[in-house]
């Protein structure tokens, strides 16, 4: 292609591709911020600190940046139609000032219904104003304390008239340059940007004993959050038609197609959380039964034992077909325990199906078809 016919090209992708995004931005000083926090107008997703948050020195770093009076990056807010300010980026700076002054609120309750404040934070490992060290705000002179109320931070509010993916889309770009954090950390922030009840459904799966036994994860794994990328490997499978839909022409990695896949299963709320629930947790209770941590790792019938690691193709090749007829399966044990060992005889559809080493989306599609014909009820 010619540079011409591409600069034609690249115009018309703009076109196509621009966002319908309203913003307002201007400086507020944190006195303001911190009165809209005390009165419910800002919400900061509390559950969003459990999936990763900062260090004590990380904080008083931050504090000491603002008494030094350094650049701090914008704070992006969506405003909803209740006009209420939704963070999409900056909890943790925001949630860091709550803190410092005493008014950042927890998620436990207490028994007037009211939510328990957390602790003030406690200065510790600035490198600059050593003298912060072992300080609370409280601590602080008034003049100190008036001077940090009026430092302002530059706020940019997507308006309620954006379009809807605007808010995902903001959060996925600023959290997808330099950022320490992995995939799977960054997903789990999105699906609870999206939506606070999938969050914790996700999270209740990911944390069911029955599960984490089929794995037997290593706490290294664990920390990086693959028993959590699992179930969303799991979501993706059930979503049958998401998954043969999706296109790879455009060679989209395997975290491009998690990210664009869980956005639709909950943006359109294409599950039924109570439902999946019982299936997930009969699915994993037999598999825990039937295999314990081999239940992902290959059958190797000359030594007649389970050998290596587990393998996210054995994952994608057992789930779909058996959660479908998982009531049948709880009923016919001996002959599901069979059927698994028997996918990895040398002439079985499952190795058969691996000999060219497909790439991972094309993998997952031709192991879903596979696994429902496979154990599918011939009765």
């Amino acid at each position: 292609m010619d540079k011409e016919n591409q600069i034609k090209l690249l115009k018309k992708e703009l076109d196509d591709s621009k966002y319908d995004i309203y913003v307002d931005t201007y400086p507020m000083s944190l006195i303001e911020l911190i009165s809209l926090y005390k009165d419910k107008d800002i919400d900061l997703k509390a559950e969003y600190q459990r999936v990763f948050k900062w260090t004590v020195e990380q904080k008083t770093k931050f504090i000491e940046s603002l008494f030094l009076g350094l650049p701090i990056p914008s704070i992006f807010l969506y405003q909803d139609e209740n006009a209420l300010w939704e963070v999409v980026d900056g909890i943790q700076r925001l949630s860091t000032i709550f803190e410092f002054v005493g008014v950042l609120r927890t998620e436990v309750k207490d028994e007037k219904g009211d939510f328990i404040k957390h602790p003030a934070l406690e200065l510790k490992g600035a490198p600059k104003l050593t003298s912060l060290n072992g300080l609370l705000y409280e601590d602080l002179t008034s003049d100190l304390q008036r001077e940090f109320k009026k430092l302002k931070l530059q706020l940019i509010i997507i308006s309620k008239k954006s379009s809807n993916d605007v808010k995902l889309e903001v959060f996925r770009r600023l959290n997808g340059f330099g950022t320490k954090l992995n995939p799977q950390e960054l997903r789990n922030a999105l699906v609870l940007l999206l939506n606070k009840e999938y969050f914790k459904f996700i999270e209740e799966l990911s944390n069911m004993e029955e599960y984490k036994k089929c794995f037997n994860l290593s706490p290294k794994l664990i920390k990086d959050k693959k028993h959590c990328e699992y179930i969303v490997r799991y979501l993706a499978l059930r979503e049958e038609s998401e998954l043969m839909n999706y296109s790879t022409k455009d060679n989209p990695s395997i975290d491009d197609f998690f990210d664009d896949t869980i956005a639709k299963i909950v943006n359109q709320n294409k599950i039924n959380i109570y439902e999946e629930k019982i299936k997930f947790k009969k699915t994993f209770e037999l598999l825990n039964e039937l295999f314990g941590d081999n239940s992902f790792k290959k059958y190797y019938h000359d030594a007649n034992k389970h050998k290596n690691s587990v393998r996210e193709s054995i994952f994608e090749v057992i789930i779909p077909g058996l959660v479908e007829n998982i009531d049948y399966y709880c009923k016919e044990k001996e002959a599901l325990r069979i059927k698994v060992l028997d996918l990895f005889k040398n002439d079985s559809v499952f190795e058969k199906a691996l000999v060219h080493n497909p790439k991972a989306i094309d993998r997952m599609k031709r192991l879903l078809t596979i696994s429902k014909e496979y154990f599918k009820i011939n009765e």
